[in-house]
């Protein structure tokens, strides 16, 4: 068989990267919530029951690291591999049919905090 598995791996309330690779916690949540008018993002630090009640998302990043092991063991061994959506993009976008006039590309430039987990031909 051959699995392939997208979702974020890391979230950030300003919609910045975070180098260390997800929230303080393992698998902590991001909780925000959008104001009505002008669309400003509040960021609730994580507690669910903080914003308010239906208007908030509560969001879990994906662990790939413990992804991995789970899939090892559950394979009997088998391994997989962890991409970027840029990496993945590459190998299997069109992305002559993707690219704007300026050259500008969202598969490879949108999405960093996104990651593929593939088996099988692609993963190992």
């Amino acid at each position: 068989h051959q699995l392939t598995l997208a979702d974020f791996r890391y979230w950030s309330a300003e919609g910045a990267p975070r180098p260390s690779g997800g929230p303080p916690a393992v698998n902590a949540p991001v909780v925000q919530s959008q104001s009505e008018t002008g669309g400003e993002t509040r960021d609730w630090n994580g507690d669910y029951l903080a914003g308010p009640f239906g208007e908030a998302d509560v969001m879990f990043a994906t662990s790939f690291e413990a992804l991995g092991k789970l899939y090892a063991h559950a394979s009997g061994g088998r391994s997989g591999a962890t991409v970027s959506t840029a990496d993945f993009m590459q190998r299997h976008a069109r992305l002559e049919a993707t690219t704007t006039a300026s050259g500008y590309n969202p598969l490879l430039k949108d999405f960093v905090n996104q990651a593929f987990f593939v088996t099988g031909e692609d993963g190992g």
